[in-house]
């Protein structure tokens, strides 16, 4: 993760483009988002830095 915005991989980021790899909207969908701070978590507002 580059910086506090990638490393919570927003919703916002995927939208951007950010989702080159792993921030991908599809690798939530696959469960990969618990670990990379799912769109989910960020709308529970788990931004534990």
């Amino acid at each position: 993760m580059q910086g506090a915005g990638d490393h919570y991989n927003s919703y916002i980021d995927l939208l951007q483009g950010a989702g080159d790899s792993h921030n991908s909207y599809i690798d939530l969908l696959q469960g990969a988002g618990d670990h990379y701070n799912s769109y989910i978590d960020l709308l529970q507002g788990v931004g534990d830095s």
